[in-house]
């Protein structure tokens, strides 16, 4: 399933490069940017997106250029005043930036199942005897970024509806990186 979801998102991108593609500027093709908000590093981004632009590259002929701004302000300045024509940002941060979108334009995230709505879940040791959320009573846990809403707003809430307090129940907590 996962590997028709990848087939149908990259036909979907082409089919959509092709079409933006077309049009011209003085007889050259105007380039299609791809603007990534960086998840933790501008470099890790850049090299984690390029072998996707080489690829759509290769594949319509099309001038496709990669943009990872260093961070949530220069994000903004981009989107405000470049010619993005594709946006991979999480949530939290389309939230903060949603005035900046065409939303009729938008697309919206599925599942591998097709579902519109995401779920996480919790990693531990294998032998460490956490069978439910209130096995982690006492114990250190790390979520993920501040930034990250499915990330630490979702798994905060998720501790709260399970009657676990993370300052008061929990050992420690801390916060790892978005990806």
């Amino acid at each position: 399933m996962f590997k028709k979801l990848n087939k149908l998102i990259i036909t979907g991108l082409l089919f959509i490069c092709f079409l933006v593609g077309v049009s011209y500027a003085d007889g050259v093709k105007k380039p299609i940017t791809l603007a990534v908000f960086p998840c933790s590093d501008v470099v890790m981004n850049f090299k984690k997106f390029q072998p996707l632009v080489k690829y759509l590259k290769e594949e319509t002929g099309l001038n496709i250029r990669l943009v990872v701004p260093e961070d949530a302000a220069e994000f903004e300045r981009v989107i405000k005043n470049e010619n993005i024509n594709f946006a991979f940002l999480d949530p939290h941060m389309y939230v903060r930036f949603a005035s900046l979108f065409d939303k009729g334009t938008l697309l919206r995230a599925l599942t591998r199942e097709g579902a519109t709505s995401l779920s996480g879940v919790v990693i531990a040791r294998k032998d460490g005897n956490i069978n439910k959320l209130e096995n982690l009573i006492g114990k250190s846990v790390m979520f993920g970024s501040k930034l990250s809403a499915a990330k630490w707003v979702a798994a905060k809430s998720l501790f709260e509806e399970n009657g676990i307090n993370i300052d008061k129940d929990l050992k420690g907590y801390s916060n790892g990186g978005c990806c």
